[in-house]
């Protein structure tokens, strides 16, 4: 006669469910364990309050002295409590990549407080015991070159603070045009590999991610309103006639008198969310072709040397393999990606018959359109515009299995061998990729082209060097026709080679090793001396002549700052060999230190910090002061969707999804046969 097992063995059943919680709590351990903690590429979205404000709310006021190529900038933060407590700010933001950051100071109330620069360790210990006796502080950090983080604590229920920071920069002249860009938010990085459970990771900056938890800052909800304003003022002394000054991405009015021009944003403040860049179009009798400016400052001369090449008109004649690498990651996605094909698309077609060709597409894993190069033949181009167009964004940014193919598609001949790579740089593993590059590239040249409103442009600038290639910018659908043209001039021409600025023999050089220059692209030079440089005499050759330049010394405007650009160049310099493995990371932190501190230079191993000694003197006795990080504008035509990248964590989630659901089947299994005994 058959027996029912329950009614036999009663235990067993429950025996059996109590093996299965044991089985799954590591699961709800390992789950919850990830609640409250960052992942890599998880972003944290903030929204305004009930009344549309910030809990903490920066102001951002930029003042900007154009001298020629020479840019002076004065940059002011405003951190103000809106809320009901204290709190401590912490607010991560871009600057121009090549910045020198020279002067930090605070300002509570009537008080103006000098920071000081410190190794950055030290400056960190003095703002955090600063913190606990209850004094107002800040501390501003360098996590890359064109990324940083400023802390500021104790600010009271109502009030700001005031933190200015004051950077030299450098126009850019190229295409017979100069431009200045400065970034106001950035695109949120891909970090692979990277545990983001702490969000205030205490990584050393040796070990190339100074601060992880720096490059996941919250992003503001679109349509949360002006949160984050920036008012600009720019003064453009140009130094000679000028037929056009314009904004590309803004409404601006301008002012002018004689040949000096002021600018600011017509609405009086912008959105944060978009690169602000201002070009400015010499008349053709003015087109500058070098200049040389010296300043002393001690015992030392500080020269910095503008020169053009004559202009390239030899074609490139050599045979060319070109290998595209278009970027499909998560944060490709809306604008990012539609200007990204129509790049490479403008690209294909401006290929010629003798050309060969592939593209790679990426994100977390990458695709090859052809098994190798083919040549591109009106059917291949067709082809390729078909392939392109069916491209999706969407998944991490897996940078280095794709460039390894790239270089990997190098043929080791006569034929040339140029990659174009089509990215927004959203990575936070830039050394890593550099080095990459460095050692990879061998004859393949690389050339960036940056997408986007708010590219990571360190990342474009530096791959671009490593690969000795150059770089572009398309930001709006209107950049795609005139950059890819630009960017096509310098592929189909010979670049100039073998170029000597003739320094004084005892002059210590950066760039070191000059680079080739492509089409209507200058040489800048800088050169630290003894005694006064009265002249320089510039020589190389391009692909049908040889030349030489002797070019005459004028005085830097005052205030230029000639030696911390200088520094910032061997900082620069010192970094790099470091990359390629010329210098130990030991030697490169204490020669970075070292030249930081004589300059008062902001850098990865060096911090301002600026500390009020009274104590605040609350009005009640308060909570201790919250920790709140200042939310960034998400870069415009990117929604809050695109920030949900693939994660490098554990199957935690779908293991305890897997759990509750066997432990949901085993408890109704258990309340059916109970009712079946009775």
């Amino acid at each position: 006669m058959f027996t029912n097992p329950i009614r036999r063995c009663p235990a067993r059943s429950h025996f059996n469910l109590l093996m299965l919680i044991l089985f799954m709590w590591p699961a709800f351990a390992s789950f919850a364990d990830t609640l409250p903690r960052y992942q890599s590429g998880n972003m944290t979205l903030q929204s305004n309050d009930a009344n549309g404000q910030a809990a903490l709310h920066v102001l951002t006021d930029a003042d900007v002295q154009i001298n020629g190529v020479l840019v002076n900038v004065t940059y002011r933060q405003i951190f103000k409590n809106q809320s009901n407590g204290p709190v401590n700010g912490v607010y991560t933001f871009p600057l121009p990549d090549k910045a020198a950051v020279t002067h930090m100071t605070i300002r509570t109330g009537s008080r103006v407080i000098e920071g000081i620069i410190k190794p950055r360790q030290e400056a960190r210990r003095l703002y955090r015991d600063a913190v606990v006796q209850g004094k107002r502080a800040a501390l501003t950090e360098q996590q890359r070159p064109n990324l940083f983080t400023q802390q500021v604590s104790h600010i009271a229920p109502g009030e700001s603070i005031e933190v200015t920071l004051q950077f030299l920069d450098i126009a850019e002249f190229r295409r017979g045009e100069f431009s200045w860009r400065l970034p106001t938010t950035l695109t949120p990085r891909y970090m692979p590999g990277v545990d983001m459970n702490s969000r205030e990771s205490e990584a050393p900056a040796t070990t190339g991610y100074a601060d992880p938890a720096a490059l996941f800052p919250p992003f503001i909800l679109p349509g949360s309103g002006k949160t984050n304003p920036l008012a600009l003022t720019i003064s453009l002394n140009g130094g000679m006639p000028l037929t056009s000054v314009y904004a590309l991405y803004h409404d601006i009015d301008l002012t002018r008198q004689n040949d000096k021009f002021t600018i600011t944003l017509k609405e009086g403040h912008s959105e944060m969310d978009r690169d602000f860049v201002l070009r400015w179009l010499p008349a053709p009798s003015a087109e500058p072709v070098a200049a040389l400016f010296t300043e002393q400052s001690g015992d030392d001369y500080f020269s910095l040397l503008m020169v053009m090449p004559p202009a390239i008109t030899q074609p490139q004649t050599l045979p060319r393999d070109i290998t595209f690498v278009i970027d499909t990651s998560g944060s490709m996605q809306g604008q990012s990606i539609i200007q990204a094909k129509s790049g490479l698309i403008t690209a294909i077609d401006k290929l010629k018959d003798t050309d060969r060709f592939n593209v790679i597409a990426f994100s977390d894993r990458f695709s090859l359109m052809f098994a190798e190069a083919n040549i591109a033949t009106p059917p291949a181009r067709q082809a390729a515009r078909q392939w392109v167009n069916q491209l999706q964004a969407g998944g991490g940014t897996q940078m280095v299995p794709a460039l390894t193919a790239a270089f990997a598609q190098n043929p080791r001949n006569e034929r040339l061998h140029q990659v174009v790579f089509i990215t927004d740089g959203a990575v936070g593993n830039e050394a890593e990729l550099f080095s990459l590059i460095s050692n990879f590239a061998g004859t393949s040249r690389l050339f960036t082209v940056g997408i986007g409103s708010a590219p990571n442009s360190y990342f474009m600038h530096k791959a671009a060097q490593a690969g000795r290639g150059t770089y572009e910018f398309i930001a709006s659908p209107q950049d795609i026709a005139p950059q890819m043209n630009s960017l096509f001039a310098k592929l189909n021409h010979s670049a100039a080679k073998n170029i000597q600025p003739g320094w004084p023999e005892d002059a210590e050089v950066y760039p070191a090793n000059t680079p080739d220059l492509y089409l209507n692209e200058p040489l800048l030079s800088f050169a630290s001396t003894k005694a006064p440089v009265s002249s320089v005499t510039v020589s190389g050759e391009t692909a049908s002549q040889l030349w030489s330049q002797t070019l005459t010394s004028s005085d830097m405007p005052e205030g230029s700052g000639a030696g911390a650009r200088w520094a910032r160049q061997k900082i620069a310099h010192i970094e790099d060999e470091g990359r390629i493995g010329s210098l130990s990371e030991e030697k490169v932190k204490d020669q970075v230190t070292a030249v930081a501190l004589q300059h008062s230079l902001l850098s990865r191993f060096t911090s301002f910090v600026a500390i009020d000694q009274s104590p605040v003197a609350y009005e009640s006795s308060p909570r201790p002061p919250l920790r709140l990080r200042v939310a960034n504008q998400l870069p415009q035509g990117m929604s809050h969707q695109q920030l949900q990248y693939p994660q490098t964590a554990t199957t935690a989630e779908l293991t305890l999804w897997l759990g509750i659901l066997c432990i949901v089947a085993g408890l109704t299994l258990l309340f059916w046969q109970r009712i079946k005994v009775r």
